[in-house]
């Protein structure tokens, strides 16, 4: 097998092309530390570490500290196997719950295999008299993938067609821009998860269908005809999209908070922080991130209206300044000594609320409750029309 037929399977497998890379560099080198793969693979350094660290946890890469030095090394590649063992053995135990749940009365279930497969089981719902609604609960890396995307773009193109709503539940795995690429389709709803959990299969309902869908080189999905399995999930999906606020910790956190933060903003957009900053503790593990985010937004003309100590405004414009905003003119902040001490950071933009909790493990808040929202944003605007 060719290298360029490795990279693809371990596409299909899930892993994206930063963690291919990465797990290809640390298979060459058996162990190394992060620099050497910073610099073989040419690679930004928060994109090697974030990669690491979702490597690890996928049970492909370990960490060692020999000396005080951190050391990386890539597991077994028989892992790989595992991990699709494990969603496989979910099916299987799920599999068995629907099996009980079919004795107890007669049930229309199905299997599905393969993507054409996943496919057809989906576009069942394409039956449903308009005004309907597709509930999907765990979308992820795994199901929007190039070749899912080729079969769910014309299936929702048929499913708006038809006036039938759907509301989509993304894993944290799932990019930002995917998230967006469905929230702007008609009759469509797409949020977050309120919890870090990488699903390892996901769930849809709609009329009296209930059905699991597990992702995997052969994805397979279990589907069934069962008004009571159909209530029972659309009652914990309603649970769930209700929560007003998702928690979640680590400096990865951070910066994928900030991240689709700024995806969902438009150009000529605004948010609005008070607070210390992590700029201003010269947090290693955000240093290159601060400045590679702002470039982003000044590139984006998203405006940023701060309120911040001095230490931490000079520091904030040293950023701007460094990627590419030297008159802050789409960086408007104002010092005030309201703020010093306050171990929370608050991001404010589009009737949402962000808080970063500072600390050796940080933690983000993120709250959408428009009510919330305005009380974080009158205390704001008293502060900014206060100090200079």
């Amino acid at each position: 097998m060719t290298i360029n037929q490795i990279i693809e399977k371990l596409a299909e497998i899930g892993l994206t092309p930063n963690q291919i890379t990465v797990y290809l560099e640390l298979i060459k080198s058996k162990k190394c530390r992060a620099s050497t793969i910073i610099k073989n693979s040419k690679l930004h350094r928060s994109i090697v570490y974030v990669s690491l660290d979702e490597l690890t946890k996928k049970g492909l890469a370990s960490k060692l500290v020999q000396n005080g030095v951190s050391v990386f090394e890539a597991s077994s590649p028989i892992n790989l196997v595992e991990m699709i063992d494990i969603k496989r053995r979910a099916a299987e135990a799920v599999a068995d719950d629907l099996t009980k749940i079919m004795q107890q009365a007669p049930r229309d279930i199905r299997i599905f295999e393969g993507e054409e497969g996943v496919l057809n089981a989906r576009e069942r719902s394409l039956d449903l008299p308009p005004d309907e609604t597709v509930y999907v609960l765990g979308v992820s890396q795994l199901t929007t993938t190039p070749a899912y995307e080729s079969m769910w773009i014309p299936y929702h193109k048929k499913r708006i067609k038809g006036g039938i709503k759907s509301k989509l539940f993304f894993d944290r795995t799932a990019s930002p821009e995917q998230l967006a690429s469905r929230k702007a389709m008609p009759l469509t709803e797409a949020k977050y998860l309120p919890f870090k959990l990488d699903m390892p299969a996901w769930f849809e309902v709609y009329g009296t269908t209930f059905a699991i869908g597990v992702p995997a080189q052969e994805p397979v999905v279990f589907s069934m005809h069962s008004p009571e399995a159909s209530s029972a999930l659309k009652n914990f999906f309603d649970y769930l999209w209700n929560q007003d606020a998702m928690v979640e910790n680590g400096y990865t956190s951070i910066q994928r908070s900030l991240d689709a933060m700024l995806d969902e903003l438009s150009p000529g957009e605004k948010y609005y922080f008070f607070g210390e900053g992590l700029e201003k503790h010269d947090i290693s593990e955000m240093s290159d991130f601060h400045i590679q985010f702002h470039k982003k937004r000044i590139a984006k003309k998203v405006t940023m209206n701060g309120i911040a100590p001095n230490g931490s405004v000079v520091e904030l414009q040293r950023i701007n300044k460094a990627a590419g905003d030297p008159e802050g003119i789409l960086s408007s902040m104002k010092r005030s000594d309201a703020v010093t001490g306050n171990p929370v950071d608050t991001y404010l933009y589009n009737g949402k609320a962000m808080l970063v909790i500072r600390g050796k493990e940080p933690m983000v808040i993120s709250i959408e409750n428009r009510s919330i929202y305005d009380s974080f944003k009158t205390y704001f605007d008293a502060l900014w029309q206060k100090v200079t």
